[in-house]
């Protein structure tokens, strides 16, 4: 009886080695650890012999009856097919743009939808061009180094190396599968190629400048969606893909929990961001914007969310070219911090990088949220001015905090950023005291105007 994909895709391993047959010698022989390779099995000269074509799923049914097919017909004409094989040179039978795609449909198997696009995307637009109708075998370390530099050219560094290690690990994968017997790209650098140039990509402001930040973000004239991103972004401090990508069903009100999925992080698991009242406000004014559809920013023409080059410009047109950027507000949460106290391992949890050693694993999760949970409501006020932070400075301890204007003692007001409107109101306590009302109640009535 013939095999089906079904049928292969449910055989599970047993405790022996066990073989499936497809009709004329073709055979799929599953190992007790899982694996599954294709052999066909024949008889050279009243000897029995085993010709082992590929592994499940690397090489599928359709291909494994073709190449039975192919050997059938070396035997017909009087030759072994295994002597064949060892007479023909394996480097020079299979096209880079074949192994290519053989690794591909292995490697994205784990890997985000995001993050398989992109790889595609090089593969199709800057990899395949040069070296698609190339064999393996015959491609050197000159032709990868071509490749690279065309890429470096367009002043595309960080992309260089990324293009240059999809390079190396469809070697590494025809290395395996024994599809060639060197790896050219093995010991190549991007950096010795293309140079290196100084990137400002997690260019971040110091923390004494986050009350002008705060302004200029309230104050920003274009979209409010990018307006809503950039504090949402701040007040959060996850990754600007994590935030752009954002989808409505992953937010628990009730919980005050956002929960990316996996498929979203960088890690590959779940991430809980605890939510601050702060960003509960900010979600409940954006569900009027975007409430209907299903990501929180998206564009005015589209439904798909809009980009992190939406950020970038906005900060730039605020006059932080060059001086922050979305990434940049992780490294500040964590710089402010850090320095306030925190535990760095809740920190570094809360900015999802996974901790290597034993003892960071062994911490008790709900635990790790409690105090992530405080660090979110920390920050939250801290970026609103209800807190102030001790920094160190020539290795004295220096208190600051942003609610008070310490340039002119005798006329200091107290203050407040209001991060949670378009305009930026400075209430004096002063004003407060002569309505009878305290500043935070005054500034939620300045708020309710705006």
């Amino acid at each position: 009886m013939k095999l089906s994909k079904l049928t292969i895709d449910k055989a599970k391993p047993e405790s022996k080695a066990r073989r499936l047959s497809d009709g004329m010698g073709l055979y799929l022989l599953i190992q007790p650890n899982g694996s599954k390779l294709w052999q066909f099995r024949y008889r050279f000269r009243n000897h029995a012999k085993v010709f082992s074509i590929g592994k499940y799923p690397f090489v599928s049914l359709a291909d494994a009856r073709k190449e039975r097919d192919r050997l059938r017909l070396t035997l017909q004409s009087g030759v072994d097919p295994m002597q064949k094989k060892e007479n023909t040179n394996p480097l020079k039978e299979m096209l880079f743009s074949e192994c290519a795609d053989r690794w591909f449909d292995v490697w994205k198997v784990s890997i985000s939808d995001r993050h398989r696009k992109n790889n595609r995307n090089r593969l199709k637009n800057d990899i395949l061009p040069l070296l698609g109708k190339k064999f393996m075998g015959e491609i050197t370390r000159v032709d990868i180094r071509n490749v690279i530099k065309v890429v470096g050219d367009r002043q595309a560094t960080d992309l260089a190396g990324r293009i240059l290690n999809i390079i190396q690990a469809i070697f590494t994968y025809a290395l395996d599968e024994e599809i060639v017997q060197t790896n050219p790209a093995g010991s190549l650098k991007a950096k010795t190629i293309v140079g290196t140039r100084r990137t400002e990509n997690y260019s971040r402001v110091d923390a004494k400048e986050i009350p002008e930040l705060v302004r200029s973000i309230n104050d920003y004239e274009g979209r409010p969606i990018t307006r809503y991103a950039l504090k949402i972004l701040m007040l959060t401090f996850v990754r600007t893909s994590e935030l752009l990508n954002a989808r409505w069903e992953e937010f628990d009100f009730k919980a005050k929990e956002w929960r990316i999925p996996k498929e979203r992080m960088k890690s590959r698991k779940e991430h809980i961001v605890p939510l601050s009242n702060q960003v509960i406000r900010l979600l409940d004014g954006l569900r009027k914007k975007s409430g209907q559809q299903e990501y929180l920013f998206v564009g005015d023409r589209t439904n798909k969310p809009i980009s992190n080059n939406t950020l970038l410009r906005a900060l730039e047109r605020m006059g932080y070219k060059g001086k922050m950027t979305g990434h940049g507000f992780r490294g500040l949460a964590s710089t402010v911090l850090h320095e306030t106290g925190f535990e760095h391992l809740h920190i570094e949890k809360q900015l999802a990088h996974n901790p290597k050693d034993a003892v960071a694993h062994a911490y008790n999760h709900a635990e790790y949220l409690k105090k992530r949970i405080e660090i979110i409501e920390y920050w939250a006020d801290y970026v609103e001015g209800n807190k102030e932070m001790r920094l160190i400075v020539g290795g004295i301890s220096k208190g600051f905090t942003i609610e008070s204007n310490k340039k002119n003692k005798e006329n200091q007001q107290k203050t407040q950023f209001n991060f949670l409107t378009k305009k930026t109101p400075i209430v004096s306590l002063g004003i407060a005291k002569d309505k009878g009302e305290s500043a935070s109640i005054l500034l939620k009535k300045t708020d309710e105007r705006l």
